[in-house]
């Protein structure tokens, strides 16, 4: 199994909710920390070549990442009731 089969939005995801477990990082801070991980994730994932696009796919990653959390959580927030 190679990196490249990994997401890196599910890796964002899953490492943003263990920080925000231990309570260490204001919530405030949380859309930040998931645009450093995206760019970081996506960095490695690209053989750590860093470029223009690298930027923006790590920054399109953060924010995807912080949107598929918030909508999961309303939609079960919804179906909940």
């Amino acid at each position: 199994m190679n990196i490249e089969q990994f997401s890196p939005v599910a890796l964002v995801v899953g490492v943003t909710e263990v920080i925000k477990r231990t309570g260490k990082v204001p919530h405030e801070f949380l859309p930040l920390v998931n645009l450093v991980l995206g760019v970081f994730f996506v960095f490695i994932m690209q053989s750590f070549l860093f470029s223009g696009s690298v930027l923006i796919q790590g920054i399109v990653t953060g924010l995807v990442a912080g949107g598929l959390y918030d909508t999961v959580k309303g939609t079960y927030s919804m179906v909940k009731k």
